[in-house]
């Protein structure tokens, strides 16, 4: 089986380390994959971190924006998708041949693709599908005054469009929960259930500072990101008890200056330290001895370094936002009773008083793991949505 993946754009983000995880995971089913980066520089990256000769990695041929137009791009996502669309249907034309599956991480991409694959798998992200659920989720988990909420709300209709018009093109629509499956083919879309394929080391070349006491980690690309809300981590942490005694809080990610603003203050029983951004094989060294990972985040589409914590032994606390119901469901870790600082200090006391647990990892592979996720890959690359057997979204529901 032929399969093209795309694209990978360089971003510290989950949408675009999806395209990656999935080229490696299609491997391990002995599909010949071919991964597309947008740029030469990012495929030389992937190529380095992916280590496997068995993918072919090849950029698109985007060419850096004007100032304008970068600015323009993230006005407007209408352009953004239409560089990225002309670039694509360009380096697909190149390669002359049709492939039997295209798996796309942006839905708006599924028409570009068409012609060029017997197959067209999409990524679905966004939870409501809707037009209204749309723009009032996004008001409800955007932080700032109302101007930047208008800005933001009135651009979701725009990805809620793109996305609309792939989902009408593709053959499957792969989505990381069961809420939002559901939702789609309650309106006749072919979706179903499949995670996002995640891989950690397992065994790490870094071993993890020493600590006195717990140790709790924040982990983002960028902490000061008004969505990922790690100020509330600040927050909680100045209502703890000092019976927990001496607790460190490492903040991974970058751009952390306002989070160092904000845990100023901290009782005297607890500390923080911003090591900055660091490679996957430390931050899981800094997983399997730490004690939570905590997710203040007020929205996700799915939470990558959730899994990846999980998979290490590392319980998540989080509010109880979308998605982490569906992912934390059967006990793979604590979820605060509403979204305040004080209930999330009381989540993070209640996971520390329970501890690690030893089965953890197993139990989150039982859902999460590579065999279940290549299962459904091959599923949804092989069959009609309709043709596959009714338990294909029960190993994770």
């Amino acid at each position: 089986m032929n399969v093209v993946v795309g694209i990978q754009e360089g971003g510290f983000n989950g949408i675009d380390a999806y395209a990656e995880h999935v080229a490696a995971a299609g491997a391990e089913l002995g599909a010949n994959m071919t991964l597309l980066t947008s740029t030469p520089a990012v495929a030389e990256t992937c190529r380095a971190r992916l280590h496997d000769d068995r993918i072919r990695v090849l950029d698109i041929g985007l060419t850096p924006p004007s100032r304008g137009v970068e600015t323009m791009q993230r006005l407007w996502h209408g352009v953004r998708m239409r560089r990225l669309g002309r670039a694509l249907h360009d380096a697909l034309s190149r390669l002359g041949r049709t492939f039997d599956v295209i798996h796309l991480n942006h839905p708006g991409l599924a028409g570009v693709a068409r012609e060029h694959a017997d197959r067209i798998v999409v990524a679905a992200w966004f939870w409501p599908h809707s037009p209204i659920g749309r723009v009032r989720e996004t008001w409800r988990h955007t932080r700032g005054g109302s101007p930047r909420r208008l800005v933001l709300s009135a651009k979701s209709i725009v990805f809620y469009r793109s996305d609309q018009q792939g989902y009408r093109i593709a053959d499957a629509i792969l989505c990381p929960t069961r809420t939002l499956a559901d939702q789609l083919t309650a309106q006749g879309r072919p979706a179903m259930v499949c995670p996002p394929p995640i891989r950690v080391h397992e065994s790490a070349d870094d071993v993890a500072e020493d600590h006195a006491g717990k140790l709790l980690l924040v982990c983002c690309g960028d902490l000061s990101h008004p969505r990922k809300n790690v100020r509330d981590v600040a927050q909680a942490a100045k209502r703890f008890s000092a019976d927990l005694g001496p607790i460190t809080l490492r903040f991974v990610g970058g751009h952390a200056g306002p989070i160092e603003q904000a845990v100023r203050g901290l009782p005297d029983h607890a500390k923080a330290e911003f090591p900055g951004r660091v490679e996957p094989s430390r931050l899981h060294a800094m997983m399997r001895t730490a004690d939570a990972l905590v997710m203040p985040s007020l929205y996700e589409e799915w939470g990558y370094v959730a899994v990846e914590s999980l998979f290490c032994g590392l319980p998540v606390v989080a509010y109880p936002v979308y998605p982490f119901a569906d992912m934390l469901a059967g006990g793979l870790g604590t979820v605060a009773d509403d979204r305040t600082p004080a209930a999330l200090a009381a989540a993070i006391e209640r996971q520390l008083a329970a501890g690690r647990d030893d089965s953890l990892a197993d139990r989150a592979r039982e859902r999460f793991g590579p065999n279940v996720i290549g299962t459904l890959l091959r599923r949804a690359w092989e069959y009609e949505i309709d043709e596959q057997p009714r338990t294909a979204t029960a190993e994770v529901a």
